[in-house]
Formats: structure tokens, sequence, C-alpha cells
């Protein structure tokens, strides 16, 4: 018993390709998406500034108002402890964690809502998205704010962002999203 062995040649000429996204009727519109450029950005940092320092001195003024004020101020702090040189005053973390805090809230609840910016950005016209210009969630919100205090201590996280394609800082670039002109 024999083989044979024929070797199949395509038809030609060869079929054409079918499109993967079929053809439309009619023209589509594409958003031109326009990036916040870096002063912008900057004066809606600082109107966001002087709203975290209000917050802060109304936090501090609740703590001192319903007594408190005995884990932040180093002054009233009873000695009762010996002193230790290497350790972290009790007083230093609850500020520290009030400068977290405060600003985390701030900014993770407003760019996370509806109006996806702060009142410094909307002041400004910028709202934060994500990649495909959705509106970010609470968690995205939260990391986005813990990693601009990467940008803010290297400071070249903030200064890389006019020379970045879609104008991204650090803490955008690790985040993943954008700030864009509304």
């Amino acid at each position: 018993m024999t083989m044979s062995t024929h070797l199949m040649l395509p038809d030609w000429p060869a079929p054409k390709p079918r499109p993967l996204i079929p053809a439309l009727d009619y023209p589509v519109v594409v958003e031109q998406v326009e990036y916040a450029s870096f002063w912008r950005r900057f004066m809606a940092g600082v109107i966001d500034g002087v709203f975290v320092w209000m917050a802060l001195l109304i936090t501090g003024g609740i703590i001192n108002a319903i007594g408190l004020d005995l884990l932040t101020d180093p002054f009233l702090m009873p000695r009762a402890q010996p002193y230790n040189a290497t350790a972290l005053p009790d007083w230093m973390f609850a500020s520290s964690m009030l400068t977290i805090i405060v600003p985390l809230l701030y900014f993770g609840f407003q760019e996370s809502s509806t109006h996806q910016a702060t009142i410094g950005k909307r002041a400004l016209g910028i709202v934060v998205t994500d990649l495909d210009g959705q509106r970010i969630s609470l968690m995205r919100a939260f990391k986005r704010q813990i990693a601009s205090v990467l940008s803010a201590l290297l400071w070249i996280g903030y200064l890389i962002q006019p020379f970045t394609h879609k104008r991204q800082a650090l803490h955008d670039i690790i985040a993943g999203t954008l700030v864009v002109k509304r």
C-alpha cells in the first residue's frame, strides 16, 4: 500500500481578511484630550494647600476642644516615661498621623467623587481620570495621594510632568491617572 501525498496550494488570489471592527456608516468623532499644564496644576495645588491647612487647623481645634491635645502638644504631655532619645515621642506620632490622614481624606474623597477634582482643581477647570478618561475609584485616589508623597520628597516627581507624553507627574504614573482639562 502506497500513500500519495499531494501538496495543497491555497486558492489564488487569497481571500481578503475580514476587518475586526465593522465599518460604520457615520463619522466617528474622537474627542481630543487636553492635558493640564504644569502651572495650572501648581496653582490648583496652592489653592488645595490652603484648604488642607484650614482642615488641619480645624481638626487640631476639635482635638483641643475635646481634650485630646495631650496627644499632639509636646509641652502638655506628662513626663511619666523616662527620656529616650531614639524613641519617637507620642505627640510627634499623633501630629504626623493628622498631617497624613487629613490630606489623604481631602484628596481621596474629592478626586474619586462625581466632580473628579478637589476645590483647587475645580477652580482651574481640571479633573483627575484614569487612563481611559473614567472616574477613579476611592482606592486609586488614595494610592495617588500616597504616591504624591514620593513625588514631593523627590521633587523630580513633579518636575517631570511637563516632559512626559501625557503630562503625568510621578504619582500619576504610579497610580495610572491623568489630569486633564474639563
